[in-house]
């Protein structure tokens, strides 16, 4: 029967709903080409270095670069031109960061673990960056990519990344930039 706006309701069976039998994978070569798209953007804004937080909520961003979601913990991708990516995790995620496809160093920083987890080296968040190639001589602008899609005039000045991570970056270099858009524009586009 059929209503004012020729609609009718009608009872139907319900699917047939099956198990995925394989699990679909994205190949190395797909997260390596985004990298390899994310250094020519940095290139053509200006960038030397770009910075990819994520934690457990807001983690689209490394998933998609990396096919690596932080569990419990704060992480960070240093990406570098000419150096190997690095992964920076606290101690729950360096065996879950074996997900990663591709040559990546993970690096260990229990900083940001869980609170109170064990911190033997005491290792700072700076020394981190150095080693990563934050502060090195060529390194001078990086670019800072958190999970908001910030827009409007005011926008280019935001940056919603804990702030002491970007009280770190910014010590080392000279200046520090919000740079989600690039992502953002990256995936609509491939």
């Amino acid at each position: 029967m059929s209503g004012e706006w020729g609609v009718a309701l009608e009872e139907i069976a319900l699917p047939e709903f099956e198990l995925p039998r394989q699990q679909p994978v994205i190949p190395a070569a797909t997260y390596e080409r985004r990298i390899a798209e994310l250094y020519a953007a940095m290139s053509g804004r200006g960038l030397d270095a770009v910075i990819v937080y994520a934690d457990r909520e807001h983690f689209a961003n490394m998933s998609y670069l990396t096919g690596f979601d932080p569990r419990w913990e704060e992480s960070l991708l240093i990406l570098v031109p000419g150096l190997t990516p690095r992964l920076v995790v606290g101690n729950e995620n360096v065996a879950w960061a074996r997900v990663v496809p591709f040559e990546i160093d993970v690096v260990r920083l229990p900083k940001f673990s869980l609170i109170g987890q064990p911190d033997p080296g005491d290792v700072a968040l700076s020394d981190v960056l150095r080693d990563a190639g934050i502060a090195a001589s060529a390194v001078r602008r990086v670019g800072l990519i958190g999970w908001k899609f910030w827009t409007g005039p005011e926008a280019a000045q935001w940056i919603e990344l804990p702030h002491f991570i970007v009280q770190e970056v910014a010590a080392l270099v000279d200046s520090v930039r919000f740079v989600l858009t690039v992502i953002v524009r990256m995936s609509i586009s491939g």
